[in-house]
């Protein structure tokens, strides 16, 4: 989505709508507005220690941020602004967000997409294998709990009914079965008028193929996750492989992580069945709804979940496809031109 308001930004405009991004030196991350409600006392994940010595300069730069969208909104005066953060979402204190939205507009509109809970937790293995987390430290299926529903209760609490849109981020529910067109239908919902059909970024995936996950999740007892700032270096390094793995045409037709295993299936969505039948109920009346709890409420002690975890791991890597992997990644590196 952010990749597609980037490339409609000028057309956007010319209808009245402002899609505000921020400073790209700092690469187009999603904690430019979420980081000013950051805790002290958590640590610049590795991403970010590519860009920021410590983290009272990313929380700086979210201030800096901030600032500059009030400019930017000040001078612009557009009819409708479109901020995409995902992060700003997760923010356990929706008055302080709310409040510092409110200081800069009007009308506060809150667009939320929700996940199928096994779907979340696929998604929540990728990126944190991506971040350099360990097999041992990985939520177990059993215990994962996204905070989807106390989020958007407290929304749900503050803001009038109009003013909440919440999606099933499942492409049957989609207009046009894309995340992008729908995005931009709610737009027009909220503009009240036409902004026409988007420009359609190229499609990519950010998560790797499921062989080159699994053997990243081999490398972290080799990768301190989270570290002071003097591994920038080391992270940079580390995050430059993921993206070689990512985009190599030698990979790119490797299938991608895939939660088929019934068991790891029914164990999340048991684990999330207060948010399946909150969300189902209060807003996808007239939506494809979450897929419901399994009538069973298997118990499964947590290591065997973690053994389970593991296996289903293995499943996904065959050795000819790990040997693929192996070879893209040790691949000497074209020399520097002079």
């Amino acid at each position: 989505m952010q990749s597609a308001l980037k490339l409609n930004a000028a057309a956007l405009e010319t209808r009245g709508v402002y899609c505000w991004l921020p400073d790209p030196k700092f690469g187009n991350f999603s904690r430019a507005l979420s980081n000013r409600f950051r805790n002290p006392k958590t640590r610049l994940r590795p991403l970010e220690r590519r860009s920021f010595d410590s983290l009272d300069q990313a929380v700086e730069w979210s201030m800096a941020s901030w600032d500059d969208l009030a400019r930017q909104v000040s001078a612009r005066k557009p009819r409708l602004t479109v901020l995409s953060s995902e992060t700003l979402f997760g923010v356990a204190d929706t008055d302080s967000v709310l409040d510092a939205l409110r200081a800069i507009f009007d009308r506060v509109t809150v667009l939320v997409y929700v996940r199928d809970p096994a779907e979340f937790y696929k998604s929540t293995l990728d990126q944190s294998i991506r971040g350099g987390m360990r097999l041992a430290n990985l939520p177990l299926p059993g215990e994962f709990a996204p905070p989807t529903r106390q989020m958007l209760q407290a929304y749900h609490e503050r803001l009038d009914r109009q003013d909440l849109i919440v999606r099933n981020f499942d492409r049957s529910n989609l207009a046009g079965g894309d995340v992008v067109t729908d995005f931009f239908e709610q737009i027009e919902r909220v503009a009240g008028h036409p902004v026409d059909a988007p420009l359609l970024p190229p499609r990519e995936n950010e998560s790797l193929p499921a062989a080159a996950t699994v053997w990243l999740l081999s490398l972290p007892e080799a990768f301190v996750r989270f570290k002071d700032a003097a591994d920038g270096e080391e992270a940079k390094a580390r995050l430059n492989l993921i993206n070689r793995l990512r985009k190599s045409p030698v990979l790119a037709g490797l299938p991608k992580l895939k939660l088929d295993d019934p068991q790891l299936l029914a164990l999340v969505r048991q684990n999330s069945r207060a948010t399946i039948e909150f969300v189902n109920a209060t807003f996808f009346a007239d939506q494809i709804p979450l897929a419901p709890v399994p009538a069973s409420a298997e118990v499964v002690d947590p290591a065997a979940q973690r053994l389970r975890l593991f296996e289903w791991f293995m499943s996904q890597a065959p050795e000819t496809l790990l040997k693929q992997v192996v070879g893209e990644a040790m691949k000497p590196l074209p020399a520097a031109s002079a």
